[in-house]
């Protein structure tokens, strides 16, 4: 699957700067997006800069980031609470920043399941807003977009493990027009959690299932993927993306979190494939101590966020999870053949990497039209 770049929407990701506070008197449009996604309900505000506007490739300055609310939109029982959730969202981007209603996107992300689109689909969470869906190829183009840096677009492959599926995307060219390549597999932490558990119907454990069913799902898939992209191999650099990565970094690298002496926040954890090893098999024999770290590497200006995010990884992933997550990562850290990579990295920007793409998108496009 190939899919071309809009040269306005990738110019527009670099200049997104991190900020939390309305500029004053400006004079921008501000603009927001909530997605829906397998984990919960989570949201973002911008703003268009009006000096030195240009019609192409308007800047952008980030606003405020929603942190992810506890509601699970994986299944169609959720459907209400999951309405809650956006209504709140967007009930604080009013309060807030006054967003008017036709800057507000409402969007859902590739990973959720068709019964629960059906669900959803019955729903009006809010008067006049209705949800866009996004399929694996464009989340992947844009978080590719969202985290590679310029220099670097012809040599990452992205690998994006989410809680529906998992997908990835590398750069085919770049001349005469950026190509995307992509991949996905319909399996994501929680998709998987969820089909070994169907298979436990007379009370086996859960890697008594999990590990047959990781050979006759997830292996093929990957292989398959693999054999069909070759850059997933061949290219030296991986990036990580999703919950699975966002996990295994914070409980096996707590002492990244936060910002340094300097007081500067780093959106990078470079990861290893003992790391991955250890995360792995502390998933799938210990979780429970996997949710314990030791926090003793962690400075004591960072403690309490650490503590937080540590907490919060138990709050968005069970044990079967975070071990059907640890079996999809391994699965394809072998067959991409992780160990013959000369970086790995995961993007704590990542999170918010394709719904700020996709606000981009929309302002290139409302723009092109005036």
């Amino acid at each position: 699957m190939k899919t071309h770049a809009f040269f306005a929407v990738v110019a527009l990701f670099w200049s997104l700067v991190s900020n939390t506070t309305m500029a004053k008197d400006s004079g921008g449009e501000v603009y927001a997006v909530v997605e829906i996604g397998a984990s919960g309900v989570k949201g973002m505000v911008v703003q268009t800069l009006a000096e030195n506007a240009d019609p192409e490739n308007p800047p952008v300055k980030m606003l405020k980031q929603y942190e992810p609310l506890d509601k699970n939109a994986f299944t169609a029982e959720a459907a209400s609470r999951v309405g809650e959730a956006v209504a709140q969202m967007h009930k604080q981007m009013q309060d807030e920043f006054k967003v008017p209603v036709n800057h507000f996107y409402l969007v859902g992300s590739s990973g959720i399941p068709a019964e629960v689109k059906s669900a959803i689909a019955g729903k009006t969470f809010l008067e006049g807003a209705t949800i866009e869906y996004i399929d694996a190829v464009k989340e992947a183009t844009l978080v590719f977009r969202g985290i590679v840096p310029a220099r670097r677009m012809s040599q990452v492959v992205l690998l994006d493990i989410g809680s529906g599926n998992s997908k990835g995307a590398y750069v085919e060219k770049t001349k005469p027009a950026l190509t995307f390549t992509t991949y996905s597999i319909p399996w994501g932490t929680k998709t998987y959690a969820q089909e070994i558990n169907k298979g436990r119907k007379d009370g086996s454990q859960f890697m008594v299932v999990a590990d047959p069913l990781r050979k006759e799902l997830i292996l093929p898939a990957v292989q398959s993927a693999v054999r069909d992209f070759p850059g997933m191999q061949n290219l030296r650099r991986v990036y990580l993306a999703g919950g699975i990565p966002w996990a295994m970094a914070t409980l096996l690298h707590p002492e990244e979190i936060g910002p340094d002496k300097k007081g500067r926040e780093n959106s990078w954890v470079k990861l290893s494939v003992d790391d991955i090893a250890k995360f792995y098999n502390k998933a799938t024999t210990d979780v429970a101590s996997l949710l314990q770290p030791d926090l003793a590497g962690v400075s004591k200006e960072n403690r309490q966020k650490a503590e937080e995010e540590v907490a919060r990884v138990g709050k968005v992933f069970n044990h079967d999870q975070l071990t059907a997550g640890a079996q999809i990562l391994k699965t394809f850290a072998d067959e991409m053949h992780f160990d013959k990579k000369d970086a790995l990295f995961f993007s704590r920007r990542a999170l918010y990497a394709w719904p700020q793409g996709y606000i981009l998108e929309k302002l290139s496009a409302t723009h092109g039209k005036n």
